[in-house]
């Protein structure tokens, strides 16, 4: 029998101390919108656990902690691209690269974060499904349940005093000044000396998190130290990327994603009030610019964000960060072969190799261009290195429909939903496809699990869905997600044909 719950009336550890005193096995799923995490229990151990947004880390992990090289961290990617059903840890210890201990203790080390992230939740749904089993690509491991209780509670406590000052992961900060003789009665600590040469005032609290290979908890209780001490101080904030709208109507292509994040209008207007008050004395800085082309490109001001990455590039004309997001603007601007040149330069600007925005940002201008065999080419080369890019996986999916390869399409759907953080436009075209071939239950199925992860997604979800309750003859559903997707879309002509004819069925 399932268990379900609210958070504000049942702790997620004393749910948590329950099944493990009843050495239960299944799936409990924690709801805090617009996020969920799982945590996976086998006679009440913890096995696995994961949280939407809180990407995979492995690889990063292992490559800044010393373990792995960043050739080999490429090698054993380029081989798990060759062959995506296997693991990444696997493929690393075939190739020498890494041993058993050390992938065990960086994914129970990753498993653990997850499950300490989920306990700082005080709100929210908890239901735990029996016998319900984790993925099978993922790597499992085995975690006295009790260990985490203790060491989560503790990390509760202390997270009530570390934001205080570290708020939020988007915050930036700067050194004031390092130790020196004056400060003799001050030890740092190992994980604060790795930080410290890092604060450039540039990087957020969530960049020291990537740079460092610490983990959130170790990287903030670090700087909170520094902070305390006055080493460092805050000098200011960086917005969080939303997730991108569709360029493009008529690309046909689901939308690209920059990084997770909801942001309304209002925090980006917000945000560029707050970056209007800064001193003049760091208005000009490069990370303060970024943050103003971003906000300004997500308003819709796609001149004054492009005028404003111009700049940047002026004085720096090696940016590859603004070079990336210039070709971006191109592209909303609906101006596809400006787009593709941007991009090109971009990647000669990218001395790292390009990250997986620039793929999935390629498939779309091309795309656009019709240019679908070039689209697929980049999408393929994107998942090649970045075989579980969510964003990747839809935008190639996506050209894949267009070029008549329905089931190429749905097989990289498929896979988008099987990993930790499904997209919900993943869900949502795999909704599409079985509401064509008339699965109505796979169809209500996959547009559910789009608009939970995403009630913005698109009125066409609601007019489908509307379809399918008006179908199974719950007249009054079919009415409210008619005029759901009416509200994001007046012009939907389903939703206005469904609506009229229950208004003329109810006045007969």
């Amino acid at each position: 029998m399932a268990i379900e719950g609210n958070l504000a009336h049942v702790g997620l550890a004393d749910i948590c101390q329950l099944l493990a005193m009843g050495r239960k096995t299944g799936c409990l799923t924690v709801s805090n919108r617009p996020s969920y995490g799982n945590v996976y229990f086998a006679k009440g151990r913890v096995i696995y656990a994961s949280v939407l947004n809180r990407p995979d880390r492995l690889g990063d992990l292992l490559v800044k902690n010393g373990v792995i090289t960043e050739e080999q961290l490429t090698q054993g990617i380029d081989a798990q691209g060759k062959d995506p059903g296997r693991r990444l840890g696997e493929i690393l210890m075939g190739q020498g690269s890494l041993v058993e201990e050390d992938l065990n203790r960086f994914v129970t080390l990753q498993i653990e974060e997850a499950v300490y992230h989920l306990f700082g939740w005080s709100e929210g749904t908890f239901r735990f499904e029996p016998d319900e089993a984790p993925p099978e690509e993922v790597m499992l491991v085995s975690i006295n349940a009790e260990g985490l209780l203790l060491e989560g509670a503790r990390r509760v406590d202390e997270w009530s005093l570390i934001e205080k000052k570290i708020s939020d992961f988007d915050l930036i900060f700067s050194v004031e000044h390092l130790p020196d003789e004056d400060d003799a009665d001050v030890e740092l600590t190992d994980n604060q000396r790795r930080i410290l040469p890092l604060l450039d005032g540039e990087r957020t609290v969530e960049d020291l998190v990537e740079a460092s290979g610490l983990v959130e908890f170790d990287t903030a209780k670090a700087l909170f130290g520094l902070a305390q001490a006055g080493f460092v101080s805050k000098t200011g904030q960086r917005i969080r990327d939303p997730l991108v709208e569709d360029v493009s109507e008529s690309s046909e292509l689901a939308p690209a994603y920059h990084r997770t994040g909801l942001y309304t209008d209002a925090a980006y207007q917000d945000s560029l009030k707050h970056l209007d008050a800064l001193d003049e004395s760091v208005k000009g800085r490069p990370g303060v610019l970024k943050n103003r082309a971003l906000a300004l490109e997500h308003l819709g001001r796609l001149e004054e964000a492009e005028s404003v990455l111009d700049k940047l590039l002026a004085r720096d004309a090696s940016d590859a960060d603004a070079a990336l997001s210039r070709a971006i603007v191109a592209l909303k601007r609906g101006d596809p072969t400006q787009a593709r040149r941007r991009l090109s330069k971009a990647r000669r600007l990218l001395k790292n190799g390009a990250p997986p925005l620039y793929y999935a940002y390629g498939v779309l201008a091309a795309a656009m261009m019709g240019d679908l065999d070039s689209a697929a080419a980049v999408g393929e080369e994107g998942l090649r290195r970045y075989p579980e890019d969510t964003a990747l996986l839809v935008n190639l999916g996506g050209v894949r429909e267009r070029q008549g390869k329905p089931d190429s399409a749905e097989e990289l759907y498929l896979k988008a939903v099987s990993l930790p953080n499904p997209t919900p436009q993943a869900h949502k075209n795999l909704g599409d496809f079985a509401f064509r071939r008339g699965d109505v239950a796979g169809a209500r199925a996959h547009f559910e699990k789009a608009v939970n992860l995403d009630p913005r997604l698109g009125d066409d979800v609601y007019a489908k869905l509307g379809a399918i309750a008006l179908r199974e003859d719950d007249v009054e559903w079919a009415r409210m997600l008619w005029q759901r997707a009416l509200e994001l879309n007046p012009e939907n002509e389903a939703a206005k044909t469904g609506v009229a004819g229950l208004e003329k069925a109810t006045s007969r």
